[in-house]
């Protein structure tokens, strides 16, 4: 019984960010929302916790945020009337997953009773700790590391058919190397590439 209601729950919740998408709904992928089913004890009920947002967003065009996904889906939450929301994850949920998708799953709850607004301004909400740059020696730990592509965000033909003056990038310290890859290609094809760290964005 309780396996069916996490099944259709996460089921809606992927059909509401999909239909709402409109043209990046490519982007919004079912793995993470059908493997919902594979974990325990999830919370259903969380709250947003808004006095920890610190970053003032620019209204960019295009936003990618690729921050730890529970930050990021925080201000997704926050933004969601001025922008189409796209979460963009990609590993299959475990509880015993490298990548760490039952806070995922649950911050996605957020989104459950809330009406997303279709704009003409995108934020595509990735996970930093998609993968690690460190090797795996725990036996006990299921491997659901990915790296994203070219494929699993908008190639320049949809940022300009959309009028996207500008992509926003938005990420600690570090820019990890599928994401360079990326950003590199736009650059490649004179799309203009904001870089933010979040330090550098953050009050004091």
């Amino acid at each position: 019984m309780i396996d069916r209601i996490i099944k259709q729950y996460y089921y809606d919740l992927y059909k509401k960010f999909y239909l709402n998408a409109g043209i990046m709904s490519c982007f919004v992928k079912s793995l993470p929302f059908v493997s919902a089913i594979n974990m325990q004890n999830l919370n259903l009920e969380i709250k947003q916790k808004s006095s920890s947002l610190k970053l003032e967003l620019i209204k960019e065009d295009l936003i990618i945020m690729d921050i730890s996904a529970e930050k990021g889906l925080n201000y997704a939450y926050k933004y969601r009337g001025e922008y189409t929301i796209i979460p963009d994850f990609n590993m299959v949920c475990h509880d015993f997953g490298i990548v760490k998708s039952k806070p995922i799953l649950e911050k996605l709850t957020l989104f459950k009773d809330v009406n997303l607004k279709v704009a003409d301004k995108y934020m595509i909400v990735l996970d930093y700790n998609r993968y690690k740059n460190v090797e795996i020696k725990n036996i006990n730990e299921y491997n659901n590391q990915y790296e994203v592509t070219e494929e699993d965000l908008p190639e320049v033909e949809m940022i300009k058919f959309l009028d996207i003056k500008t992509v926003s990038y938005i990420c600690p310290h570090k820019i990890k190397e599928d994401i360079a890859a990326y950003l590199n290609y736009l650059k490649f094809n004179n799309i203009n590439v904001d870089i933010k760290y979040v330090d550098s964005i953050t009050k004091s």
